[in-house]
């Protein structure tokens, strides 16, 4: 339905009142006017007769028909009227228009009948002579006597409908003046009525749209003016709510945002309406691409199913340990769900709370592992120690080749023993997580800290008749912590000895790289299966375990070398092909 504007449902009854007003007064006037016009006529036709018959009164009777005829004649002349003097018997003795002859008797008219009887005579009548509708008003020239003439006067009513059109012509013309201008002044005055109303509705769109600084004026008119101020307050009463559940939304965006855990609701139907980036994250999906999809069908997962299940049947959290394959990893996961019920809508839903606990589980597994092993390492020696003591206690201290052996076997298994707990308390301090930010890299010479790790393990190569190459510049500078970076390369360096054959070679080998600096330490050793390649790195992770015990070694070396170079803000490589060496290689910044 097409709705017009306020202004347009005021002016014309403005319009409309005005012009029903001027008409009816018009038509009143025309009527007014007419009897105005009527009477004053009336009155001057009257004075007019009566005039005549006074003159007339003073004429003797045996004068009057040899005077009258001229005289009327030129009092006709001079008056808008047209003068008669008719006998008592009704003769027509003398008239201002026609031949009295001519005339017929008007001893039957009602006005001259009246005139005869002494009043005054008025009759509205049609002239036979003239034949068209007249006035007349008829007064005795003698009042009181019976055969006394009369004096008449008429006017034709057409004159009288003429001045009355005039006046009517003039009255309407002031009419239609009126009306123009009480259609301007109803324009202006519904212009003035509308335009706050109008103004009001252009700040209520404002408002819809979005615009809450908006602000109505004060008006003129009570009704308005409080209006305006309704109009105010609820736009300050919608910017604060805006406000509080925007800032309520941001906080809520800003909590879920910085959740390490994932959060999905979903509806009735598992359809999924809302998750964070953890949860994406955690799923391996892009959030736009899940939501308004079914979790049921995004995830493939019976245990998650199942706990969405009981989560949507019930007010009791579900809760459960999940195990997802993403990206080719098993993700663990510990997932709570709890149903939530939509007051404005009456649909019930879930809240789903994923808890990735796989670094916590391989953290679990690692210290199992770690204290096993470390458990197992120091098994072998104290039990080792443990029992030379004890054949020593036996009697074997009087024999004193034996003793002296055994007592060299606990030394031995000691130093293995302190070897293995140094180890185990460097790793603890590479391992804190502001070791990098905490350690101090000066600009050193590489050459020197190489050298000298090569001096240092000169004599165990030359047991195995082993020669160890250098070839580093001797310009070449890097940031380093010396003793640890020195520490680093001496690990490497003794797995290459360790696992090296007899006469072969070793070349520990430095240069600048595409914008880093590399350090290598290749052997021609029985190199490395490619799956064990992954696990290297690892705390007392063996390939031949047998062999590492026979080598002497704590099974740390790899571990405390890779964190002493991730502490450098490097990383470690190492390249291997079964039966024909390994090469290890410590990437750096440069200098």
């Amino acid at each position: 339905m097409k709705h017009r504007g306020l202004i347009w449902q005021i002016f014309p009854c403005f319009v409309a009142v005005a012009a029903a007003t001027v008409a009816v007064t018009v038509w009143y006037s025309s009527r007014t006017a007419r009897s105005v016009i009527e009477a004053e006529t009336q009155v001057g036709m009257e004075c007019t007769v009566r005039l005549l018959a006074e003159i007339l009164r003073e004429v003797p009777p045996d004068e009057l028909p040899q005077r009258l005829e001229a005289w009327i004649r030129r009092a006709g002349a001079s008056v808008p009227y047209r003068l008669t003097v008719i006998q008592a018997d009704g003769t027509v003795l003398a008239d201002t228009e026609e031949a009295p002859a001519r005339m017929e008797n008007h001893a039957d008219r009602a006005e001259v009948q009246a005139a005869r009887q002494g009043r005054l005579g008025r009759r509205l009548g049609t002239s036979p002579t003239l034949r068209r509708p007249m006035l007349y008003v008829a007064v005795p020239i003698r009042p009181g006597d019976p055969d006394t003439a009369v004096c008449r006067a008429s006017a034709p009513l057409q004159a009288l409908d003429s001045q009355r059109h005039a006046a009517t012509r003039r009255v309407a013309a002031a009419a239609v003046v009126s009306v123009l201008l009480g259609a301007l002044v109803s324009l202006w005055l519904s212009r003035r009525l509308t335009a706050p109303v109008a103004a009001m509705q252009a700040a209520a769109d404002r408002l819809a749209q979005g615009d809450l600084a908006v602000r109505l004026e004060g008006q003129a008119s009570r009704e308005l003016h409080g209006l305006a101020t309704s109009v105010n307050a609820v736009a300050l009463e919608l910017a604060e709510r805006i406000r509080s559940v925007t800032r309520q939304k941001e906080e809520a965006e800003a909590i879920l945002a910085s959740m390490a855990e994932g959060v999905i609701a979903l509806d009735a139907e598992a359809t999924v309406l809302r998750l964070n980036q953890a949860a994406a994250d955690i799923l391996g999906v892009e959030p736009d691409r899940l939501r308004g999809r079914s979790l049921r069908e995004a995830v493939r997962s019976k245990d998650l199913h199942d706990i969405l299940d009981r989560a949507l049947a019930g007010q009791t959290p579900a809760e459960g340990d999940v195990v997802l394959r993403s990206q080719g990893n098993d993700i663990q996961l510990q997932v709570r769900a709890s149903s939530l019920s939509h007051a404005a809508a009456g649909q019930p839903g879930a809240v789903v709370v994923l808890h990735d606990v796989t670094r916590l589980k391989r953290l679990e597994t690692m210290r199992r592992d770690f204290a096993a092993n470390v458990s197992h390492e120091m098994r072998t020696p104290i039990t080792s120690i443990k029992g030379f003591v004890e054949t020593l206690l036996d009697g074997a201290l009087d024999e004193r080749a034996d003793a002296e052996r055994f007592l060299g076997i606990i030394l031995q298994q000691t130093e293995r023993l302190n070897a293995l707990i140094n180890d185990l308390l460097a790793l603890a301090g590479l391992e804190r997580d502001n070791a990098a930010e905490t350690m101090v890299l000066t600009r050193q010479p590489l050459r020197p800290i190489l050298a000298e790790a090569v001096q240092s393990r000169a004599a165990a190569a030359g047991a195995k008749q082993i020669t160890v190459d250098l070839d580093c510049p001797e310009d070449l500078a890097c940031l380093a912590n010396p003793g640890l970076l020195q520490q680093a390369v001496l690990n490497l360096l003794d797995n290459a000895i360790a696992y090296s054959e007899p006469a072969t070679r070793i070349a520990v080998r430095a240069a600048l790289g595409d914008g880093d600096l590399r350090i290598a330490v290749a052997d021609q050793g029985r190199g490395i299966a490619a799956e064990h390649l992954e696990r290297i790195f690892e705390r007392f992770y063996r390939i031949d375990r047998a062999r590492s015990r026979d080598a002497g070694g704590t099974g740390l070396g790899l571990a405390i070398t890779k964190h002493i170079v991730q502490a450098h803000k490097g990383r470690i490589l190492v390249d291997s092909t079964p039966g024909k060496g390994s090469t290890f290689t410590i990437v750096l910044p440069r200098a």
